[in-house]
């Protein structure tokens, strides 16, 4: 989605392949590492397509919007460019993922009679956070990422637009069906049950 997003709209991407690499690597890689060793749910093989779907697509469209939102304000501001953009979309990305997977991972399907899994993964996801943070921080890291200075108010714009993509993949997820319906004017219920016997 990402892709297709910048190329309609003729933006340069917005993360160079390094940047996508330490992103990748603290919200894909190592979190894969963790699942393939994890016991999974006891319900996690019940309906699986229709499961990742559900949670896939809403939270991938609502992570697109998010980053190309965050790429998009971020050069509109005065003094600001390209590699801060890139920056702002990056580190939007990479902490978006970490929440989705501390929700799947060790939210889906938890039970509060054990609270392991839940509590561990939610320890793995802000260690990875830190090593966000870190990379921000430590200088040789930050220049070899092609990473920019993250003050205070770019950290604003990124935990504004996490809260967001949490929000539209929460809301997509639950009311896709009553979104689709309003966006294809499809009838209410009364109107559909109206001149008809009942």
């Amino acid at each position: 989605l990402l892709i297709v997003a910048t190329n309609m709209l003729g933006l340069d991407f917005p993360f160079l392949p390094r940047q996508g690499s330490i992103t990748a690597l603290l919200s894909l890689g190592i979190p894969a590492v963790f699942i393939s060793i994890s016991i999974p749910p006891p319900e996690s093989g019940r309906d699986f397509t229709n499961n990742v779907l559900r949670f896939a697509l809403p939270a991938g469209g609502a992570l697109a919007v998010a980053a190309i939102a965050v790429y998009l304000l971020t050069e509109s501001l005065p003094n600001r460019g390209i590699p801060e953009a890139r920056t702002l979309s990056s580190l939007t990305l990479g902490i978006t993922g970490l929440f989705f997977m501390v929700q799947v991972l060790g939210f889906e399907g938890a039970s509060w009679r054990s609270l392991t899994r839940p509590v561990l993964t939610t320890v793995l996801g802000a260690i990875l956070i830190g090593g966000f943070i870190l990379t921000m921080y430590t200088p040789g890291l930050r220049e070899f990422f092609a990473f920019t200075e993250v003050g205070w108010g770019d950290w604003i714009i990124v935990g504004v637009s996490v809260a967001a993509a949490l929000a539209g993949q929460y809301i997509l997820s639950h009311y896709w069906q009553q979104l689709l319906g309003f966006l294809t004017a499809r009838p209410r219920r009364q109107d559909e049950l109206r001149g008809r016997a009942t």
